[in-house]
C-alpha cells in the first residue's frame, strides 16, 4: 500500500500547477515585489538569464505557473507564455501589495473616432480585439520592448467585458499623482534636449521650453536612471529627470514660449519636416511654442469652447518676432510698490502698498491697466497684473508698475541655452 502511495504522490508532483484553483484575480499566482533597479520581472522566451526577453512584468500581475523546473516557472499572463525565475512568483495568498493587477494607465491619444485599438498581439497587423476610448479600465501588466504595453482591459460595452492584449506604449500615461509633469531648467532662457533614448548620446529630436507639460509614460528602460519618457503633443522621446516637476507643485515658475506669426494666415504642419499641411493659424489666433525642431516649431493651439487642443508645428520663417515669455512666479518687489485697479478713462484707484520683498505671481503685462493685456512680458509694457498670496491669508490680484517688480530679464528676449 505504502508503494502504491508512493506512487501517486510522484505522478501527482509531475502534474503541471495550473490555475484552476480559484485564487486572487483568477489566478493563484502573482509576481512578487522586485528589488531590482527595473522594479519589473522578467519573461523570457527560455529558462536563462541569457535568453532573449518577452517582456517585464510589474509586481501584483496574477499568472498561470504551468510547470516549476529548479529556479524557473513556465508561465502564462493571459495569452503569452514564458519563463520567470521562480523567486519572482508569489501564491496569491502571500501577496501583500495593492490589490490590483500592474499598474493603472489611461489612454492619452485617440485616433478619429475617440478609440485606440487593442491588438491581440504586439504588432500592429494583427488581430485587432476591440476599440476602446477614455473611459475603459486599462490596467498595464507589463512592457514589451519600448513600442507596446502588455494590458488588461475591462470594457463595458463587450459582452466579453475582460480582454488581454496590447496596445501603443505611446497612447498609456501613468496614473495619478506622476501622469503630467511641467519642464523646469530653472531659467527661462535655457531649453531642455529632448532625446530620441534615455542617454546623454542619443539623438536629440527637439529643445522644449520651461512650463511646457508632458506626459510621463511606461516603458522598457531602467527605472530610475535620471531619464523619463514623455509625450507632448504627438512626440514621444525622453528628458532627463531633474527637469521635471510634478504637475501637482504650486506655482509653476514658467510659462510655454509665445510669440506671433508672420502674415494674415501660416501654415501648420503634422510634423516637422513640413511636408503635410494639417491646418492653418490666422493673425491673433493665441497658441503657445513648446519647442524648437529645427526649422520648426512646436505649437500647442487651445481647443475653444470644449474642443480638444491641437498641435503641430510652424516654420521659423513665419515666426514675426523672438519668443517671448512670463514668469508666473520668482519675482518679487524691490520697492514699495502701489497697486492699482481701473483704465485710462476711468482713471487708476490705489488698492494697496507692497513692502518691499513681497513675492509676486505674475500673470500678464500691459501698457497701461485694462488695456492692451498680454499674458507674456515684452519691452513695452508699463504695468504688469500681479498676484500676491498674504501669510495672513486671501489675497488681491491688481496691476502694479513694471519698474517695481524684479523678474528674470531673460523673459522678454531670451538668448537661448539647452540642457540635457
Amino acid at each position: 500500500m505504502k508503494k502504491w502511495m508512493a506512487i501517486l504522490l510522484t505522478l501527482a508532483c509531475l502534474i503541471p500547477v495550473s490555475a484552476c484553483a480559484a485564487g486572487w484575480g483568477g489566478y493563484e499566482y502573482t509576481v512578487d515585489q522586485v528589488k531590482q533597479k527595473e522594479g519589473r520581472v522578467k519573461l523570457r522566451a527560455r529558462a536563462s538569464q541569457k535568453a532573449d526577453v518577452l517582456g517585464q512584468y510589474f509586481p501584483g500581475t496574477p499568472l498561470e505557473v504551468i510547470s516549476f523546473s529548479g529556479d524557473w516557472a513556465r508561465v502564462r499572463i493571459g495569452d503569452r507564455e514564458g519563463y520567470m525565475m521562480r523567486e519572482f512568483i508569489l501564491h496569491d495568498t502571500e501577496w501583500a501589495g495593492p490589490g490590483e493587477e500592474g499598474e493603472w494607465g489611461q489612454l492619452i491619444a485617440a485616433e478619429e473616432d475617440g478609440k485606440q485599438p487593442l491588438y491581440q498581439k504586439p504588432d500592429k497587423d494583427s488581430r485587432v480585439l476591440l476599440r476602446f476610448g477614455y473611459f475603459d479600465n486599462c490596467l498595464v501588466l507589463g512592457t514589451v520592448g519600448d513600442e507596446w504595453l502588455h494590458v488588461r482591459l475591462y470594457h463595458k460595452e463587450s459582452q466579453q467585458g475582460t480582454y488581454y492584449g496590447y496596445i501603443s506604449s505611446s497612447c498609456i500615461r501613468k496614473p495619478d499623482p506622476y501622469d503630467e509633469a511641467i519642464i523646469n531648467t530653472g531659467k527661462a532662457n535655457e531649453t531642455v534636449n529632448f532625446r530620441a533614448e534615455p542617454s546623454t548620446d542619443g539623438k536629440i529630436l527637439g529643445k522644449y521650453f520651461s512650463g511646457v507639460q508632458a506626459y510621463l509614460l511606461y516603458d522598457d528602460h531602467v527605472a530610475e536612471d535620471g531619464w523619463q519618457k514623455v509625450r507632448i503633443g504627438n512626440e514621444v522621446g525622453y528628458i532627463m529627470d531633474r527637469y521635471l516637476d510634478s504637475i501637482l507643485a504650486e506655482d509653476p515658475p514658467f510659462r510655454p514660449a509665445m510669440t506671433e506669426i508672420r502674415g494674415e494666415s501660416i501654415p501648420v504642419y503634422t510634423d516637422a519636416t513640413g511636408k503635410e499641411k494639417q491646418q492653418s493659424l490666422i493673425c491673433y489666433d493665441p497658441y503657445q511654442v513648446l519647442g524648437i525642431f529645427g526649422k520648426y516649431y512646436q505649437v500647442k493651439v487651445p481647443g475653444l469652447f470644449g474642443e480638444a487642443d491641437r498641435y503641430g508645428f510652424i516654420s521659423t520663417a513665419d515666426v514675426k518676432n523672438k519668443i517671448t515669455r512670463c514668469a508666473s512666479t520668482q519675482a518679487v518687489t524691490n520697492r514699495e510698490t502701489p497697486l492699482y485697479w481701473g483704465t485710462r478713462e476711468s482713471g487708476l484707484t490705489e488698492k494697496r502698498i507692497l513692502p518691499k520683498g513681497t513675492k509676486v505671481q505674475i500673470f500678464s503685462a500691459a501698457r497701461y491697466p485694462g488695456e492692451g493685456e498680454d499674458e507674456y512680458i515684452y519691452p513695452e509694457a508699463e504695468y504688469l497684473f500681479i498676484g500676491v498670496e498674504f501669510s495672513t491669508g486671501g489675497g488681491i490680484e491688481a496691476y502694479a508698475p513694471i519698474e517695481c517688480i524684479d523678474y528674470d530679464e531673460a523673459l522678454e528676449y531670451p538668448e537661448i541655452m539647452t540642457l540635457g
